[in-house]
């Protein structure tokens, strides 16, 4: 069973857009944003048929009457549900609605699912056992938009040789505890998996000897795939903190302070100000919190989108990886539209830390699309 808030009210609905054949995702080219999604179509002559099944209402019953005897969820929220599952999506889709920041880079929704259709969700990865709870909360990654950082480097390194990589350093580490962004790191990373046999720190040598081994490369053909010519492109060095010593009167990049941050901010004046600003604001969002993450209990389901790609360039390398990616995806369907799924507690403590977990999560998102706005295009 899946509960969507714009399936009960529609002063409710948490922004997504309806269906329609024609909406494209600018990443996937010319394929429709649920292309790799898409059952295939059936001839008229073989048989089909379709069943969905509803879990008992009373496995859930005892979960819902919790979430609103914990206090988070609000009965003034809930108009004439059909049951207790509709009760519950109502309440649960206002207070969401009332958290959720307005994300100008940052796409992503929620869907509520029972156990039957999150073990639905996973069991083509073998990871429905897994799934024991009676509700789950899954974060939905709809589409995919391209932004692009190239405009932003050298005005950023204008204010300090440090600030992009503190930067980007913020982002990955948000983007770790909230929602999945392909940065320039994970589009390394998946030119590694698809180039150089997963290695990302591969020699030029020994990449040219994989290209031309496993993929009949001519020597011609293979320098344009070498980690010299590669690395450069999708990831520069700017981005990145430093390792080692540098010369002597030669500054590292580091990751820099919050004093370093605020000092840099008070000497600096327009849009310079607002990105350190920015970084301030999301360094200060996740200042406290465990390497363990949010959502250490979630289940992963192998979003097919991310909430956003961010590159340095969008032609160099993104468009054909990211093309190359969705393309997989339709040939194979090892993906999902959900990011991961959250298990709804049952005890009273539990629900509150939880609902704190996700409130917490709404002010990370609203900082870390703060900073994505001003330094992508």
């Amino acid at each position: 069973m899946l509960f969507d808030s714009r399936t009960f009210d529609a002063a409710i609905d948490l922004g997504g857009s309806d269906w329609s054949p024609e909406r494209r995702a600018p990443a996937a080219a010319s394929r429709s944003s649920d292309g790799f999604l898409t059952l295939p179509s059936l001839a008229a002559d073989v048989p089909a048929r379709g069943h969905v099944s509803y879990q008992d209402e009373q496995s859930f019953r005892p979960l819902v009457q919790a979430h609103f005897k914990a206090g988070p969820l609000l009965a003034r929220d809930v108009r004439a549900p059909g049951n207790a599952g509709d009760a519950f999506a109502q309440a649960m889709f206002a207070w969401l609605r009332r958290r959720m920041p307005k994300c100008r880079r940052l796409n992503f929704g929620f869907a509520l699912l029972d156990q039957s259709a999150a073990m639905a969700v996973v069991e083509q990865f073998g990871w429905e056992d897994q799934l024991t709870a009676p509700l789950y909360l899954a974060i939905e990654l709809p589409q995919e938009e391209v932004y692009q950082l190239k405009a932003s480097i050298e005005p950023l390194n204008a204010v300090h040789g440090s600030l992009l990589c503190t930067a980007m350093s913020l982002i990955d580490e948000a983007s770790g505890h909230t929602l999945f962004i392909r940065t320039p790191g994970a589009m390394i990373e998946m030119f590694a998996r698809r180039w150089w046999d997963y290695d990302e720190g591969i020699s030029d040598d020994d990449a040219r000897e994989h290209l031309k081994g496993w993929f009949d490369m001519s020597d011609e053909d293979a320098a344009h795939y070498l980690p010299s010519v590669v690395r450069p492109a999708i990831r520069p060095d700017v981005l990145m903190s430093e390792i080692g010593r540098k010369r002597r009167g030669q500054a590292k990049r580091r990751v820099l302070s919050t004093r370093e941050l605020q000092s840099l901010a008070d000497a600096s004046r327009g849009w310079g100000r607002e990105v350190c600003l920015a970084v301030i604001g999301l360094q200060a969002s996740m200042r406290g919190l465990r390497r363990r993450g949010l959502f250490s209990n979630a289940q992963w389901a192998e979003p097919g989108y991310s909430a956003a790609t961010v590159v340095v360039d969008a032609e160099e390398w993104a468009v054909e990886l990211l093309d190359d990616h969705f393309q997989d995806l339709s040939n194979g369907g090892d993906a999902t539209e959900y990011q991961m799924l959250i298990p709804l507690e049952t005890e009273r403590r539990a629900i509150v830390r939880q609902y704190e977990r996700l409130a917490r999560a709404f002010e990370i998102i609203a900082a870390l699309d703060r900073l994505l706005f001003l330094i992508s295009k």
